[in-house]
């Protein structure tokens, strides 16, 4: 499967690579919405899956990647998956059109979970 992982914490975004690589996954890796967006206009990649942490830094959020995956890109096929560390945040995310919400901190078994139910 094709994952794309939009995060702002470094090492979060390299601890999900090296989970979802050794799963045989192809997987692509963005601290902003910028890089996304670059990347967007330059390949013909679509993912399967796109792992969106909610709080992306003072400008924008996991929101704002969503808008522009359903609207603006037109991946409508491809699933979106929020990270978050705070519980609270969880069911608003599930209700702006997120398709699943992962708490953070996030273990290989959540993410083998989440590509699983989406592999199928």
């Amino acid at each position: 499967m094709k994952i794309f992982i939009v995060d702002d914490n470094g090492l979060h975004l390299k601890m999900c690579n090296f989970i979802l690589t050794k799963l045989e996954h192809e997987v692509f890796i963005f601290d902003s919405l910028k890089k996304l967006d670059n990347f967007s206009h330059e390949n013909n990649i679509i993912p399967d899956i796109l792992f969106i942490d909610f709080r992306l830094g003072p400008t924008e959020t996991g929101l704002d990647v969503l808008e522009n995956v359903k609207n603006k890109y037109k991946w409508k096929s491809a699933k979106c998956i929020a990270f978050t560390a705070d519980v609270s945040e969880a069911s608003q995310l599930r209700t702006s059109g997120f398709d699943n919400v992962i708490l953070k901190p996030v273990t290989e078994n959540m993410l083998k979970e989440v590509v699983g139910k989406y592999s199928r």
